[in-house]
């Protein structure tokens, strides 16, 4: 599994009080028969995230695209993969599917059920809904079982500047790093959820989240 990180300004359109910060996208690419991308990144970051992904494969080898929800950063760009890949597809949550991606992509998504598991050739990825977790109630997980990963997109955000900080780290809880929206639904009841979860389970669940401080405090 191989992660590209980018970086984009905090939107000019917002307003001018709020503070001007940068924000990191994070996008996996993992490797397997048939190679994954999770969170396509925005439209005009295309070029950076595609030439990222290039030094490492062939963009003609990809054969899936998946992300957390519906929204720019997410799947901003997934035409232009499906244009560069051309055996690549979509695939997401019933909800996601129906409501927006049918419409918006190129080609037809594949629809994956709660919990189903997609086996892309020594990597097993289990989809599970997670509706308004972190938002939209399309929002879903992914958990790669083979490595016990947790892929899931604005679940946890901060700021490039959260990240420069020498005290940022989970074990200060001072320094939580402070997102550029509140995320209410990441509530106690919702964090055991995961947790309670047969597919995770508590002790993954911590691994998952161990530099979350956050979320590790509400399970406390």
């Amino acid at each position: 599994m191989r992660s590209v990180q980018a970086c984009t300004a905090y939107p000019s359109s917002c307003p001018k009080s709020l503070p001007r910060q940068a924000l990191l996208f994070n996008h996996f690419l993992i490797t397997g028969d048939e190679p994954l991308l999770f969170h396509c990144g925005k439209r005009k970051m295309f070029p950076l995230v595609s030439a990222a992904v290039a030094r490492i494969m062939p963009l003609e080898r990809l054969r899936w695209l998946a992300f957390g929800h519906f929204e720019a950063d997410e799947c901003g760009s997934m035409n232009e993969w499906l244009a560069a890949a051309p055996s690549v597809e979509l695939m997401h949550g019933m909800v996601g599917c129906r409501v927006s991606i049918s419409d918006m992509a190129d080609r037809p998504p594949r629809v994956l059920s709660n919990g189903e598991v997609v086996d892309i050739g020594g990597r097993r990825l289990r989809y599970i809904d997670t509706p308004h977790v972190p938002h939209g109630w399309n929002a879903g997980v992914m958990f790669e079982e083979t490595t016990q990963t947790l892929l899931c997109g604005d679940l946890f955000t901060r700021s490039e500047t959260a990240l420069r900080s020498p005290t940022a780290t989970s074990s200060n809880p001072r320094s939580r790093r402070r997102t550029y929206f509140i995320t209410p639904v990441l509530d106690r009841a919702r964090v055991q959820q995961f947790a309670n979860s047969p597919t995770l389970g508590l002790r993954c669940w911590l691994r998952c989240m161990e530099r979350h401080s956050p979320a590790m405090g509400l399970l406390r």
